[in-house]
């Protein structure tokens, strides 16, 4: 007896602390209490019957999952309920579960989300204060309201806004005709439609909006809300990043004992045909010698992509690594005819937390990059700006040939690249390191005028005058 009154208990704690519409049934589906939920969501206190949810041809369904979930103790079915009242029916999810001891049936509904989630736009309060963006339209797609944030997702007033039809408002958000078209012909035949949407105001900035239509029956109109979603597709990118890089990596660690064996033997047998073979095959091998150093390379490339993340760090002084680098590369410079321009703004102890090594990797493949990109005449530039006290930035700039918007979309992916002997493993290398120091890449380029990569980083500089010796000495011993 104390068993079955656990239960009966259990049984009718379920149904209080429900945060669903719920309903408790006699097994013949008549309805014996209702939760808050149910009365708000269908907007009425009375309802004898479950059945009374449906029409008359779902009858049968209803008959046949009461019967079942009797015997079985729960089933879930979907059935045509109409969420608001003179509304059309939707397909709903309902949870039945059966209490032997009482005799009697929770049905829990899962309303759509749609439905659930969506504020009444009739509630001005919840109208304005949403950070959504609302936008309301007749029948006619004429723009009846929106909410104040629509300078802030489109630079323009909501007033502006008011008497246009809703193609022209898409349109400022940058769909296309083609893009518009099926997606409000999809909300006028369905009701209802959603996307994620890159807005793209210039190739340098891109926003990212959830979009998510529907036809509101109680106050007759369709609504438009708008949520900003740049930084979480932004983050989501960068995982996926990461994840392609360690993939790479995962590969190259795999394989590299395999490829290397090969290649050693490749090198020897191609070393001794030299010392036999004719004059006319001479170029044959030459050929084979390079492609050699061009899978070395690419396996190299892989291989420094696979390698732990940064495990011991020390001060850095970025002006003197950017001198070293600059005097490794001036020799290669003159003899193509380029310049090399440093600027520091006279800064003279900037210092980060870091891999020295992996950095001059950074700046190497970099500067490599910048130079290959330019004829006789180019000027490298390499720059060093301290932003407030926190942020130091390091600039590559170039004058070469520049990138469109659709590559630089693509830099960062590995084996992408521009080049007919490039890898495609330099930037990703570049991403990752500076990721791994806790910093972030930039570009921006125009085809015929030039590049400029910006890699900026937390500083590390320290203003105290003792602090600041012993972080000298540090960094002086590191060089």
């Amino acid at each position: 007896m104390k068993l079955t009154k656990e239960k009966a208990s259990k049984f009718m704690k379920f149904f209080e602390n429900a945060r669903k519409p719920a309903a408790i049934l006699e097994v013949s589906g008549r309805v014996i209490q209702l939760n808050d939920e149910f009365k708000e969501k269908f907007g009425m206190g009375n309802i004898n019957h479950i059945k009374d949810l449906s029409d008359e041809m779902s009858n049968h369904l209803w008959d046949e999952k009461l019967a079942l979930t009797i015997n079985e103790g729960h089933t879930s079915s979907t059935f045509p309920i109409a969420i608001e009242p003179q509304s059309k029916a939707d397909s709903v999810r309902v949870h039945l579960i059966h209490c032997n001891h009482s005799k009697r049936i929770i049905a829990l509904i899962n309303v759509p989300e749609v439905l659930r989630e969506e504020p009444d736009v009739s509630n001005l309060k919840i109208f304005q204060k949403s950070k959504s963006l609302f936008i309301a339209y007749d029948q006619t797609g004429t723009i009846q309201n929106v909410n104040k944030h629509a300078n802030r997702f489109l630079g323009m007033s909501g007033k502006s806004l008011i008497g246009k039809s809703a193609c022209e408002f898409f349109g400022l958000l940058g769909f296309s005709k083609e893009e518009s078209t099926p997606f409000i012909q999809k909300v006028i035949a369905e009701g209802y439609a959603e996307t994620l949407h890159a807005y793209e105001k210039s190739p340098e900035e891109v926003s990212y909006f959830y979009i998510k239509t529907y036809y509101d029956d109680s106050i007759g109109m369709f609504i438009t809300r708008i949520a900003d979603r740049t930084e979480q597709v932004i983050l989501e990118k960068r995982l996926a990043h990461k994840e392609s890089l360690y993939e790479v990596g995962q590969l190259a660690a795999s394989i590299a004992h395999e490829i290397r064996n090969p290649i050693t033997t490749l090198k020897g047998f191609t070393q001794l045909l030299r010392n036999s073979t004719a004059e006319e095959s001479e170029k044959y091998l030459t050929v084979i010698d390079d492609e050699i150093i061009r899978m070395e390379s690419i396996l190299n490339e892989m291989l420094i992509l696979s390698k732990p993340s940064i495990e011991e760090k020390t001060f850095i002084s970025l002006p003197k690594l950017l001198s070293t680098m600059i005097k490794l590369f001036q020799p290669k410079a003159r003899i193509e005819g380029i310049s090399i321009i440093q600027y520091t703004d006279d800064l003279e102890d900037v210092f980060i937390f870091g891999d020295e090594g992996k950095l001059k990797q950074v700046l190497l493949n970099l500067m490599k990059n910048a130079l290959e990109a330019m004829s006789h005449g180019g000027k490298l530039t390499i720059g060093l700006e301290v932003i407030e006290d926190n942020q130091v930035n390091i600039l590559v700039s170039d004058t070469g040939k520049g990138m469109s918007a659709t590559q630089l979309k693509q830099i960062f992916v590995p084996f992408f690249t521009t080049e007919t002997t490039g890898t495609g493993l330099g930037l990703p290398f570049v991403m990752k390191t500076i990721e791994e120091h806790g910093g972030t890449v930039s570009v921006s380029s125009e085809v015929g005028i030039g590049s400029v990569f910006t890699l900026s980083f937390p500083s590390a500089t320290i203003h105290d005058s003792s602090l600041k010796e012993k972080q000298a000495l540090q960094a002086a011993t590191t060089q």
